[in-house]
């Protein structure tokens, strides 16, 4: 062959796909548009103005209503006593403070519809204390012990079941603590006559009122 003669790389035509079979474009071949948006007709302004009014009460609608759910709490709060439900009958046993996280997870998921839903606002009750100083942090949680131990019965509670029920508080810090909401009127401490010698040991000593062995509840938690 001569060196000059130009090489035949395809003699024969390209045959056709087979039927059925569509050929593939080549990547460098632009296919034909289908659907040109700008054909589509023009959304009517009204039909505009009302997707954008919608849009911007879903995007407001649940800030708003939490914030005035929060508002009205706040102007007009209801006692957390009322959302709790009774608790058991002369409930004044102690409990071990290292258990008490460990019970609580495991007891929630024993908790009747009742005590579920009261500690949704314990736990906000709860959320709230934690923010203020250690001294009416505890003023409130010893007056949410004397509500539900109060509401065990309808006479005053010994000071000795608000110990049992707060272990950890010292007799000092708790003694204060029921002298303070003595003074917010929150409850009133009496010298009430008992056969209970522990009743009376772990009162409060008064210089002028004498040993204060029970408290009566007048504003619940």
């Amino acid at each position: 062959m001569d060196k000059d003669e130009p090489t035949v790389v395809c003699a024969s035509s390209i045959a056709p796909p087979a039927s059925g079979v569509r050929a593939s474009a080549p990547p460098e071949e632009k296919r034909d548009t289908l659907y040109d948006p700008r054909c589509r007709p023009p959304i009517p302004w009204p039909r505009r103005a009302l997707d954008l009014v919608f849009a911007i009460l879903a995007f407001l609608g649940a800030p708003l209503r939490r914030a005035r759910e929060h508002l009205a709490a706040r102007l007009d709060p209801q006692p957390l006593a009322s959302f709790l439900p009774p608790p058991p009958l002369h409930r004044k046993g102690e409990i071990p403070l290292e258990q008490i996280g460990e019970i609580l997870l495991h007891n929630i998921f024993r908790l009747s519809p009742a005590y579920l839903s009261a500690a949704e606002h314990v736990i906000r009750e709860a959320q709230y204390i934690q923010r203020l100083p250690d001294s009416e942090k505890l003023l409130v949680f010893v007056l949410f012990a004397i509500t539900r131990l109060s509401a065990t019965t309808r006479e005053p509670v010994p000071i000795a079941w608000v110990r049992a029920r707060l272990p950890e508080v010292r007799r000092t810090d708790l003694n204060r603590a029921l002298e303070q909401l003595e003074e917010h009127n929150a409850i009133a401490l009496y010298c009430l006559e008992t056969s209970n010698p522990r009743e009376v040991s772990l009162g409060i000593s008064n210089p002028v009122r004498g040993c204060l062995t029970h408290i009566e509840l007048r504003h619940p938690l």
